[in-house]
């Protein structure tokens, strides 16, 4: 099933961190757990994968801010092991295929957009909080135009480094 969603017009961010790209790693993390545990089938209940999402996320859940790979990382498992308790019993090879799909996903600027925009587009049709929805279009905006180009390979490396 097709469906289509406006964006509508994209705010300029008024200023960018250097740390932004560890909240896109973030939610990059969430977004793999999402389609993980949906089994890729998350259309079918927005609702539920939208809650299941943001959960996942310190930086939707908590507004987290995050100042390295190595924080994003154990932050975001320890997170998503507290706030939901099937993932408590997790191996650490399940925590490595979750980041290694996530650095996969951040190592292009077009993939990660693309896995924003899903993302984006989840949240919307599952009626996710307003405040959720605008910090994905802001980051979503922030890699379209304002990202450094040399941001997410150094970031995917650096992701990789750590998960061997």
């Amino acid at each position: 099933r097709r469906v289509q969603v406006d964006v509508g017009p994209l705010e300029e961010p008024s200023r960018t961190s250097p740390f932004l790209r560890f909240s896109v790693l973030d939610v990059l993390i969430a977004y793999v757990r999402m389609a993980r545990y949906f089994d890729g089938e998350y259309i079918e209940d927005t609702q539920s994968a939208v809650s299941y999402f943001v959960q996942c996320s310190p930086v939707l859940s908590r507004d987290a801010r995050h100042e390295s790979v190595n924080e994003t990382l154990y932050t975001a498992n320890e997170h998503a092991r507290a706030v939901l308790p099937a993932l408590s019993q997790a191996s650490i090879f399940e925590y490595a295929a979750v980041a290694e799909d996530a650095a996969r996903l951040i190592e292009t600027r077009g993939f990660a957009a693309a896995a924003l925009l899903d993302a984006w587009r989840i949240a919307v049709l599952g009626q996710a909080p307003k405040a959720k929805v605008h910090k994905l279009r802001f980051l979503l905006r922030w890699i379209q135009h304002h990202a450094p180009e040399n941001a997410f390979p150094s970031t995917a490396a650096c992701c990789r480094t750590v998960i061997q």
